[in-house]
């Protein structure tokens, strides 16, 4: 029977294989391409396997697998160098500082006053008088104040219409009394307690005006004694007797 006839084998190192489909399909393939008619074979080959008139050669060729090709690693960039680190310039280290030395501010001079309104009139109306000749303002002084108001009310007590320089000493001798150092320039006049009458009985004397308006005074002084007087005619009225005191400061 057909179940008893053993089938074909190939045999390699006494190992019984089944026989591999590869090589059957290839001799299948080459038949169909040789366009020829096929031959009955002369002599088997392996069996059922017979070899035609043109030989074809097989080849079982092993596919192995291919080996992968190393990668070539990549060049890295190379990072850029660090900075160069910034020298800062050595700061000297300053001294400490000193704590501030408070000197005080010189004091203030006192203010300047007269001793009556009649004489502040009148010291004003002296300024006024240069400044429409284009001449400087006297700047008030304390002490020539002083010493004009002490010798106004002495002189209204010797008599008011006995006027007199030297009543105690020269001009500068009083001044100089009071603390007053410098020239000294010195006007008299008894009249009505006003500044305007006073200022035109001085302007009426040149002796006088040159005083009054004279370039080399800087400061200035006025005194006025303001009583009631009793002429020899027994009228009484009011009278003023006013000191001026020009001075240069040495």
């Amino acid at each position: 029977m057909r179940e008893d006839t053993p089938h074909p084998r190939l045999t390699l190192f006494g190992r019984v294989r089944p026989w591999p489909a590869v090589p059957i399909l290839f001799v299948a393939v080459a038949l169909a391409c040789s366009g020829g008619e096929r031959e009955e074979p002369d002599t088997p080959i392996l069996g059922s396997i017979r070899r035609t008139q043109t030989p074809i050669a097989l080849t079982l060729a092993r596919t192995e697998r291919p080996t992968p090709a190393a990668t070539t690693e990549p060049t890295p960039v190379p990072a850029p160098p660090p900075p160069s680190p910034t020298v800062l310039p050595q700061v000297p280290a300053s001294a400490p500082l000193s704590p501030p030395v408070y000197v005080p501010s010189p004091p203030a001079p006192p203010p300047v006053f007269t001793h009556n309104p009649l004489s502040g009139t009148v010291l004003s109306q002296i300024n006024q008088r240069r400044a429409v000749s284009g001449l400087n303002a006297l700047s008030p002084n304390q002490a020539l104040i002083n010493a004009a108001q002490g010798y106004a009310e002495l002189s209204f007590a010797n008599g008011p219409y006995q006027l007199s320089h030297t009543l105690e000493g020269m001009p500068a001798d009083r001044a100089a009394r009071q603390g007053y150092s410098g020239g000294v320039g010195e006007v008299l006049a008894t009249g009505e307690p006003s500044g305007e009458v006073m200022m035109e009985v001085w302007m009426a004397s040149p002796p006088h005006e040159t005083v009054i308006m004279g370039t080399p005074y800087s400061e200035i002084g006025v005194g006025c004694a303001v009583a009631p007087y009793t002429g020899l005619d027994g009228v009484t009225w009011e009278t003023a007797l006013c000191v001026g005191l020009l001075g240069v400061p040495y």
